[in-house]
């Protein structure tokens, strides 16, 4: 209730304000050309803007009908100034009168007005009436009224202008008022976009710099690491070996079990380190290709045996269907590790008694390779990040190193890695390298 109360309150005080108003352009138009009313009008308003630019809200409509449209009109003859005056009754709510000598009254629309959207209703009133006048306008006196009604905007105080520019105003203009503005203000506006674009740019060539630079510091601190892990872990393994076969004297079941589990955790820690060294490459894409033509045959072949124990634990069968001429050209030795690392992490996510079935065929200029299995599957959201540097599983642990590995290599030789899955059926990796 209060608020409605505060409302009819405003929209009275707006209205007998500026019956208050019209009553003074009146009385002082009585002694002063119609030119410089309108000139005093402008820096009237303009001066009390800078007390408070408030203001401009109640005067917005004054500014627009009075010191820009009206002068207009005023210079027609008066049959002219009549059919403007009929089509503007026409027009359903119209928000204007006007009297025989073109003056225009705006009191109806001070009776939906608010302080809050002030501006905003007077340029919708004002650009509804443009549209009607100017039909008329464009037929009595042509491009004239153009150019007049551009010349009573131009000649606004810079505040006004810039206030009535803000509210994105000028762009609904109709065409030939204006223009030139329009075009500072798309340039000024296209100026914006670009500097803004320019330093989104910057800011990412900083931060690549920085992640660069932050990414061959990693680099370095994990070589050295590293490095220093693998020379005493070879002396570990050596002694271990030495025990293993007896060399240093007899053992027990008992011990020869605990050996065997020493020397197969010290391989595991010496792949891990393998990885680990890896790093720069991945990160720095720095790998050293040794090229040749072989058989797709041959990798595969040497990766299903020496992984064959790692599936015999789990019961797995692995399945192999590749043609015994298609050949690849490329770093053999890098190639092996690379598909040797997708099989491995095959027989990781596959089940007890699951299925690995590793196929190769002519696609094109390149060799396809695939390794599908029945494991748990790859959810949606992480299949993009699978292949990133120490992403890994949370159940299964490890480095998470050896997909980021397979991509790397893979890449290197101007190749493609991708996963397909279906979370509970299983997962297909596909391998495209060029043919050799």
């Amino acid at each position: 209730m209060e608020e409605m109360l505060d409302k009819i309150e405003i929209k009275e005080l707006f209205l007998s304000l500026y019956d208050v108003f019209s009553r003074f352009l009146e009385l002082y138009a009585a002694f002063v050309p119609w030119e410089k009313v309108i000139d005093d009008l402008r820096k009237g308003i303009a001066r009390a803007m800078e007390k408070n630019p408030i203001i401009f809200e109640w005067a917005a409509p004054i500014v627009l009908f009075k010191t820009v449209l009206e002068p207009v009109i005023r210079k027609l003859r008066g049959e002219e100034i009549r059919e403007i005056g009929i089509a503007l009754k026409i027009m359903k709510n119209s928000p204007i009168n006007i009297d025989r000598t073109g003056k225009i009254d705006v009191k109806n629309i001070y009776e939906n007005y608010s302080l809050e959207n002030g501006v905003h209703i007077a340029t919708k009133e004002f650009l509804k009436v443009l549209g009607i006048c100017l039909s008329i306008l464009n037929r009595k006196i042509g491009e004239v009224a153009h150019m007049m009604i551009t010349s009573n905007f131009r000649k606004m105080p810079q505040n006004m202008k810039e206030r009535l520019y803000g509210e994105g105003f000028i762009e609904k203009l109709p065409k030939g008022i204006l223009e030139e503005e329009k075009v500072t203000l798309m340039s000024r506006e296209r100026l914006v976009e670009e500097l803004v674009e320019r330093r989104k740019k910057l800011e990412k060539a900083y931060k690549e710099l920085a992640e660069a630079e932050l990414g061959k510091m990693k680099a370095t601190f994990i070589d050295v690491i590293a490095h220093e892990l693998k020379t005493p872990l070879t002396a570990i393994n050596t002694y271990a070996e030495l025990l293993q076969k007896e060399k240093l004297g007899k053992l027990t079941k008992v011990q020869k079990e605990k050996i065997e589990m020493m020397i197969k955790n010290i391989k595991k820690l010496t792949d891990l380190i393998d990885d680990m060294l890896q790093i720069p490459s991945i990160d720095l894409k720095e790998l050293e290709l040794r090229k040749e033509k072989f058989f797709i045959k041959e990798i595969i072949e040497e990766t299903v045996n020496d992984c064959k124990e790692m599936a015999d634990e789990k019961e797995q069968q692995i399945y192999t269907s590749v043609p015994d001429s298609l050949t690849v050209q490329g770093d053999k030795d890098l190639l092996s590790r690379a598909f040797k690392n997708i099989v491995v992490n095959a027989i990781q996510y596959t089940p007890k008694k699951g299925k690995i079935k590793i196929s190769a065929m002519e696609d094109g200029s390149n060799a396809h390779l695939m390794v599908e299995d029945n494991g748990k599957g790859i959810a949606e959201d992480e299949i993009e990040r699978i292949f990133d540097p120490f992403y890994r599983d949370a159940e299964k642990g490890g480095a998470g190193l050896g997909l980021a590995i397979v991509k790397n290599i893979v890449e290197g030789h101007k190749g493609k890695v991708w996963a397909e899955s279906i979370v509970g059926k299983g997962s297909t990796f596909h391998i495209l390298l060029p043919r050799g």
